[in-house]
């Protein structure tokens, strides 16, 4: 601002010299050249904006489109929160057993050998860790099966031990043959092992050794052949000694009952921005909802208890309201929902949804939220042992998708807002004073008063843009009985300025924009908003610059 006039009046200077070649060119005296007041148009607004842009600005979570039903502008706010997985949940402990097969009667001593056969049915108890965990099967992901044999006959044994429910992903039983030399002295046995990975098997813990229905059991068969040694017997204390372990289980796919169960997931919140600005006033927006979607795949009976769902506002005294949920039509509670259980390992949802009709929504949002905090737990078989089963996966979780969609169907009354920019104002000795006009022309069905203070770096006023006190430079456009926009309102604002309180300006750092929104006609009319709506404001500084 400083250069352009200077540079100009020079230009002027010279030609007004130019124009002066005659007689008296060289008689000075007679040359006078007065204070010059050109004035200068200069743009400094120029915009153009959809609510869109407006919201967007300032708002950076929420996503801005129309309603594919109703063409009604709406902002969506989304948060989602995941349970532990499956195989968290569900811990298999180490399993260690430890069987002894014994004859009959001893081995008499024979001067040939020979051979004798015997064979044997057990089940291993599985230990649940004095959990009410039950496996009915598991498909492991991961797993070791290891078996040392100890032999005290001094006779050689092949010993065959097939566990029947142990399948792998041929559908093939599991058997294992061990060829045990004789025991040295009936105080030595001799020892053979064998460790199996049980990657991809199918253990079945739902039998007994006779094939029956069971619980926490798998069954072994044992087959066992002595090549007895000549001369040598056995005595009472002799025997086949099985230790065995389960090791590093971990499943793909579980069938069973897991007990009763409570699984935290954790807290977390939506932030709102759209409010962020707001202090004071009445904000209803007609058809808000506030929908929740759980997503569920393990297959079994749950409940999910909402510990928390609130909307959160540090200025409000108390700072949180409760969003009070529809009935669960089977708990029979608000914050206690039934979820949809799975089939065949998928997923299952459950859909919360809150309106004005079915709960306090509408409230919670006129308490203009800067967060909505939800927070959440799911109690496993809530009632017990029914006679359904439990099923889950490796990868089963509970995820929460929580979504605020405000519909801008609404009024708003006395309702302030307040932003602070950043202001710098470089002054020009040469401005004598000056006049900032705005022109708006509005397509949004609410009219705005507004002020504009100057501040310094402390944040102290030095000057504002109406002294007189904030004035109502954006009138509301004109609506039908739908609250819809029917014609654009236009208005032009003219402010002067002084030379003084331009100089004032230059100590400005902030512009503190207040702001008092209202809608048409009567305080509680709704009015809406479409993609169409336009605020277009002009804003220009015409400045006069004296120049000698």
């Amino acid at each position: 601002m400083k250069n352009f006039p200077r540079s100009f009046g020079c230009i002027a200077l010279i030609g007004i010299l130019m124009l002066s070649c005659t007689d008296d060119y060289f008689e000075f005296d007679k040359i006078k050249v007065d204070d010059w007041k050109p004035e200068l148009a200069i743009p400094l607004v120029n915009s153009s904006l959809t609510l869109a842009n407006i919201i967007q600005k300032s708002d950076t979570n929420g996503i801005v489109n129309p309603n594919p039903t109703t063409n009604i502008l709406e902002v969506i706010y989304e948060g989602s929160v995941f349970s532990t997985k499956g195989a968290l949940v569900i811990d298999i402990p180490n399993q260690v057993f430890e069987e002894s097969l014994q004859l009959d009667a001893p081995i008499p001593p024979s001067p040939t050998g020979g051979s004798q056969q015997e064979s044997f049915q057990r089940a291993i108890d599985f230990d649940n860790n004095n959990t009410a965990l039950e496996i009915d099967s598991v498909l492991l992901k991961q797993g070791i099966l290891v078996i040392n044999v100890e032999n005290s006959y001094q006779h050689n044994a092949i010993l065959e031990l097939t566990f029947p429910t142990f399948k792998d992903n041929n559908g093939d039983k599991l058997v294992l043959n061990f060829d045990i030399p004789p025991a040295p002295s009936a105080s030595s046995p001799s020892v053979r092992a064998i460790t199996t990975d049980l990657t991809g098997f199918v253990l079945n813990m739902a039998e007994d050794e006779n094939g029956n229905a069971a619980i926490n059991k798998y069954p072994f068969l044992a087959d066992l052949t002595f090549n007895l040694t000549p001369n040598i017997g056995s005595n009472t204390n002799d025997e086949i000694k099985i230790t065995g372990g389960l090791n590093n289980l971990a499943f793909e796919k579980f069938y069973g009952y897991v007990g009763q169960l409570d699984l935290e997931l954790d807290q977390d919140s939506i932030t709102i921005d759209l409010f962020k600005n707001f202090v004071d006033g009445t904000f209803f927006i007609a058809n808000p909802f506030l929908d929740v979607t759980v997503s569920n795949s393990f297959g079994v009976p749950i409940n999910l208890t909402f510990q928390k769902i609130a909307g959160y506002n540090p200025s409000k005294n108390p700072t949180e309201i409760e969003a009070v949920l529809p009935v669960d039509p089977i708990t029979g509670q608000r914050n206690v929902r039934r979820l949809n259980a799975p089939t065949n390992f998928g997923v299952a949802e459950t859909v919360i949804e809150s309106n004005k009709m079915n709960s306090n929504v509408a409230d919670v949002i006129s308490y203009l939220p800067k967060q909505i905090i939800y927070d959440a737990k799911a109690d496993f078989n809530p009632n017990g042992k029914t006679g359904s089963r439990n099923y889950l996966s490796d990868t089963s979780q509970i995820g929460l998708d929580v979504y605020l969609r405000l519909p801008f169907e609404g009024y708003v009354s006395d309702f302030k807002l307040v932003d602070t920019i950043d202001f710098n104002f470089s002054n020009n000795d040469e401005i004598e004073s000056g006049l900032i006009r705005m022109k708006a022309d509005n397509g949004f069905p609410v009219e705005s008063e507004i002020q504009v203070i100057f501040t310094d770096s402390n944040y102290q006023a030095i000057d504002s843009l109406y002294p007189e006190g904030q004035r109502s430079v954006i009138p509301s456009s004109i609506i039908n009985d739908k609250g819809e926009s029917v014609q654009n309102s236009i208005k032009t604002t003219d402010v002067t300025i002084s030379g003084e309180r331009i100089n004032l300006l230059t100590e400005g750092r902030y512009a503190i924009i207040k702001a008092e929104l209202q809608s048409t006609n009567s305080p509680n009319q709704n009015v809406r908003f479409f993609e169409d709506y336009r605020l277009d404001i002009n804003l220009g500084l015409k400045a006069t610059i004296v120049i000698n």
